[in-house]
């Protein structure tokens, strides 16, 4: 494996705010590429602290930094998050450019690189262009019953492959009206109108 190949490209395209039992707070998404593989990580300030403080022990030389913790203000202010996310961008950045740091397990483990499931390769460029059609005919999809019989794929932004199976994949998706995250099972239709035949047959 050369050196190219190994060695993985980070971004953090966005951020979002959540909220859990009266806390906010705000998520970061790294997109990591690694060869021909794509995946996202989803982490919190405090998980790139974390990180930070243990490398900044074991490579004082390296000099990585990342933003200081805001102790007034607000920290949900759009600029500051911005600023932050900016930062935090940089921190990550720097973590790939050196083999000694990328390959440290607390780094591997904070980009899930050694998680295959998070991982879509080559293969899946067919399923890909499917879940890509599905926001193109999304009027045809008749998703049968459900707890939302009104929900449409429209609705949804598809994140991530986080399962796959005999009969389709599970994907990770975040709903447009309220950002709540979902696990959304995508069948293959041709496989489920075989059972059905095979069910009349029997």
């Amino acid at each position: 494996m050369d050196y190219k190949e190994s060695c993985p490209s980070v971004s953090i395209p966005s951020s979002d705010e959540h909220r859990e039992k009266k806390k906010r707070f705000t998520v970061y998404k790294v997109l990591v590429s690694m060869g021909r593989s794509e995946w996202f990580v989803f982490r919190r300030y405090a998980e790139f602290d974390k990180l930070y403080n243990t490398l900044k022990k074991q490579f004082p030389a390296m000099a990585l930094k990342i933003p200081a913790k805001r102790i007034f203000g607000d920290n949900f202010d759009p600029d500051f998050i911005k600023q932050r996310r900016a930062g935090l961008n940089e921190f990550i950045q720097n973590l790939v450019r050196y083999p000694e740091l990328y390959n440290h397990p607390d780094v591997r483990a904070f980009l899930q690189m050694d998680s295959p499931k998070h991982q879509s390769d080559p293969s899946e460029d067919e399923d890909e262009r499917t879940t890509q059609k599905l926001h193109s005919t999304s009027q045809n999809i008749n998703l049968g019953p459900s707890g939302n019989p009104h929900a449409k794929p429209t609705d949804f932004d598809f994140l991530k492959v986080i399962g796959k199976g005999s009969f389709g994949k599970v994907l990770l998706a975040k709903r447009k009206l309220d950002g709540k995250f979902y696990a959304v099972k995508v069948l293959q239709k041709k496989i489920v109108l075989n059972r059905k035949e095979q069910k009349h047959i029997m």
